[in-house]
């Protein structure tokens, strides 16, 4: 993984540098911290090992075009992958949690009102101290009802949540 890590804290360095689109003048932006620029690289590890599970057990039989026609359940995509393997599925124990945890985080929908911490923390690529406070606000006031409600999370970051606002279910 040492091999990986370092590309990817050479890219997210990088993204610390912005260019303003006004007047082409550099800004530069708190870098991550090392725990957060480890978690940064090695989650980037892991979906671009995990992308390339799921493209060489899925597309020879069905492209790639059904794992993204349809926003599925964690539970949904349980039964996708069942019936993968009794369709003779090729892969190894590994490469099927791989491939799993990919389209989990990339692929999947979560009803945040239901998911426990731990499928908060890999759905959202979040923290488990977030996760956890995810779950804490759900258990003191109630079920989320909007985006804006969650929004509200201390610590949540804001602009993972923006990304994945269509595949939350409440």
């Amino acid at each position: 993984m040492v091999n990986g890590i370092i590309p990817a804290l050479s890219l997210v360095f990088a993204a610390t540098m912005l260019v303003s689109a006004g007047n082409q003048t550099p800004q530069t932006v708190p870098p991550p911290s090392a725990s957060e620029a480890i978690h940064m690289a090695a989650q980037a590890e892991r979906d671009v090992i995990g992308y390339a599970t799921v493209e060489r057990m899925c597309a020879p039989c069905h492209g790639l075009e059904p794992l993204v026609a349809a926003v599925r359940t964690k539970e949904e995509w349980d039964a996708t992958f069942t019936k993968m393997r009794e369709a003779g599925a090729q892969g190894s124990e590994l490469e099927f949690q791989q491939a799993f945890e990919y389209v989990i985080r990339n692929l999947s929908a979560l009803n945040v009102n239901k998911a426990t911490a731990k499928e908060i923390e890999l759905w959202l690529d979040e923290s488990d101290k977030v996760a956890l406070a995810i779950v804490d606000a759900r258990n003191t006031s109630g079920a989320f009802k909007t985006i804006d409600d969650l929004k509200k999370v201390p610590g949540i970051d804001l602009k993972k949540l923006e990304a994945r606002k269509d595949r939350v279910r409440f």
